[in-house]
């Protein structure tokens, strides 16, 4: 088994968790209904640059689950 595929099953049990996990805004901590994306900006900021495409990619989709796909 290669890193991608360590990745790529990584990325889908991350789904899987947010999904299964009933409340996604709860993955945020204490963020608590403020600003969602902007607290998730601020928890990457630092690191963003050294992500892949696909740790980019969950991010991403976490934050748009959390403000409700708007």
């Amino acid at each position: 088994m290669n890193a991608n595929n360590i990745v790529i099953i990584i990325i889908l049990a991350l789904l899987l968790y947010m999904f299964a996990g009933g409340s996604a805004g709860g993955s945020t901590g204490s963020v608590g209904g403020g600003d969602c994306v902007g607290a998730i900006q601020a928890q990457y900021a630092g690191q963003w640059a050294q992500m892949n495409q696909a740790q980019r990619a969950a991010v991403g989709l976490r934050a748009a689950m959390c403000e409700g796909g708007r």
